[in-house]
Formats: C-alpha cells, structure tokens, sequence
C-alpha cells in the first residue's frame, strides 16, 4: 500500500504519520497547497485557510521536513477552472510565476486536473511528477490513454469507479502508469452537483477569495440529501480499510489517497492509521469526509 494524507503542512501532523509509518511502512507522500492563489486547488479557500495561512517558504521548509521522513510532497494544481487568464499575456505571466515557485520548494509532484498545465509543466519543470485528479473524471481507457500521452506519471481515477469492478479490471489491464483510488469521500453516489461544485470550488481558492463571500450551496444540497435519505451514504463510493487488499489483488492498484484537508489533525491521523492497519473497530462514518 501506497497511502497519501492530506495536510495544510503542519509539522506536528508530519511527525504523527512518521509514527504511523515507523509501524506501516504505509504512507507514500502528503499532498497539500496554499489557501489561495493564481491557479487554486479543489478546495475553496474558506474552509482551509481557518488553519492558518502558509506560504511557499513554509512549504519549502515542511518539504525539506517531510523528505527527511521518508515521505514524498505533493501540491495541489486541482483546479477544474482557470478563467480562461491563461489565454492572456498577464494571466500566463502569473501562472509561470507560480509554478516556478513550486518548482523552487522541491515538492515531489503536483497534482492538476487541466490538460494545459500538464503540457507546460512537462516542458518546463520536467523532474515534477505529474499527477491526474479525481477531479479530472478518468474513467475509461480512452480518457486515460490521452493523458498518458501528456506524460503524466500517476492518474486518480474517478470515484464512481470504486465500485464498478468490471471498469476497473478494464482499465487496469490497459494502463501503462499507476493508478489511485480516492478511498474515503463522502459524495453522493454519481452527485448531480459534483460538477458545479468543483468549478465552485476552483474559484473559491483563486486569489484574492477569502475576501469574497463564499456559500458551498452544493455543500448544502448534499447534506440535505443525505439526511432525507441515510441510502445515500451506504451507496457512497468509500473504500473499506478492510477491503484495500481486494483492490491491490485483484486490479494491482496500491496507491490509495485520504480526503479531507479541511478537517483537523487529529482526525487525518486517525484516518491514516485506519488504512494504514487496514482495519477499525469503530463507526465507519468516524474515516469518511463528510461535512455537515
């Protein structure tokens, strides 16, 4: 197993997972980002900048940490949506800036769901590892197919594929890079409001967006659904700790990635250690990103 963690690059959650690992041996690498910036990630800015606000020093010092332990950093590109700025002089300008300063903290890898930021990082940063989101919606061999031919080093497949066997198998036999499965979201099952929620939350992690109002509607509707129907949460597309084994036997997939960096430490190291050991005794809904 090959598990990563969310983190908003706090030491003291380095050094829990070292402990995990020091038992495991399970923890691949960390993936975070910066609250807001010129690119955004997956998660709009109000709920991850509540603790506490990092810049690229910090995550250059956490990177320097993090190798130290054994485990790889992986920063977040996710956005779905950049406003069409990196059609334009200044907005490309901005971009280049940033990714250079990525590049200059010596992460492992970066994590993007936008076919152009791979070309560009491939061209200009090519010791990045390249990672493809969940966010991206890779589900089939043709969709995976084009993004290898981008180059790219590991692709998330779609979570309403955790469950389609048949898909997996598919897939699986026919790819020529790692894949990884989202283990624990809380999503509805085929949301109606995934897509919207996640350009939502592309602009809700632009910068200057903490100084802007931001209502997670969709945030809203889920929750409702859930609670009217408590269905929605069996059917949801988790992944047991108990049932990782299945998939690395039977499909060879043995990177297994954590949701849930707007929730506090001690909840991501509970999460961590649960598939670490793959197995928890306690209420499943404890390891699953759900906010209400």
């Amino acid at each position: 197993m090959k598990l990563a963690v969310p983190c908003r690059f706090e030491y003291d959650l380095l050094n829990k997972l070292n402990d995990i690992n020091k038992k495991y041996h399970s923890i691949h690498e960390v993936f975070g980002a910066i609250p807001e910036s010129v690119i955004g990630h997956g998660r709009a800015t109000s709920g991850i900048q509540t603790f506490g606000k990092v810049d690229m020093n910090h995550v250059k010092e956490f990177t320097i940490q993090s190798h130290s332990m054994g485990i790889e950093v992986n920063y977040l590109l996710n956005a779905q949506c950049l406003g069409n700025i990196e059609y334009t002089d200044e907005g490309r300008y901005e971009i280049m800036k940033y990714l250079e300063s990525i590049n200059n903290t010596n992460v492992d890898a970066v994590t993007l769901a936008i076919p152009l930021l791979a070309d560009i990082i491939k061209r200009e940063f090519p010791d990045l590892k390249v990672i493809v989101s969940v966010i991206s919606e890779a589900n089939n061999s043709h969709r995976i197919a084009l993004w290898e031919k981008l180059g790219v080093n590991r692709i998330n497949l779609d979570y309403d594929s955790n469950r389609d066997f048949k898909r997996l198998k598919s897939v699986s036999q026919t790819s020529k890079v790692e894949l990884e499965l989202l283990v624990n979201d809380g999503c509805l099952f085929y949301c109606p409001f995934q897509k919207y929620h996640r350009v939502l939350s592309s602009h809700g992690s632009k910068s200057g967006a903490g100084k802007r109002s931001y209502i997670d509607y969709c945030l809203l509707k889920c929750t409702i659904e859930r609670n009217n129907n408590t269905a929605e949460i069996i059917r949801g597309p988790w992944i047991r700790p108990e049932n990782t084994k299945y998939y690395e036997d039977n499909f060879g997939i043995h990177f297994f990635k954590i949701s849930g960096r707007y929730r506090p430490i001690e909840w991501i190291v509970n999460v961590a250690e649960a598939y670490s050991k793959r197995s928890y005794d306690g209420n499943l809904m404890d390891l699953l990103s759900l906010t209400f």
